[in-house]
């Protein structure tokens, strides 16, 4: 997993990913058709991914809660 410094380059990619899917959804507008859904649902599971990522980089790992002996 990246450490802290990747956040900038993470948000450059998150920014590309959200205006690639804004393309497409545009595009469906204009013509849904299978192929731009593909399109659309790629962009989406990449942003997702990203998204996904930068939260896992950004909020401390959620320790399970003690359990008594």
């Amino acid at each position: 997993m990246p450490d802290r410094t990747a956040l900038p380059d993470l948000d450059r990619r998150i920014s590309a990913a959200f205006t690639e899917l804004t393309v497409a959804r545009a595009r469906f507008q204009l013509n849904p058709c299978g192929e731009v859904v593909t399109a659309c649902e790629l962009a989406e599971a990449g942003l997702n991914e990203l998204l996904e990522l930068r939260f896992a980089l950004t909020h401390a790992p959620v320790e399970p809660p003690l359990q008594a002996a």
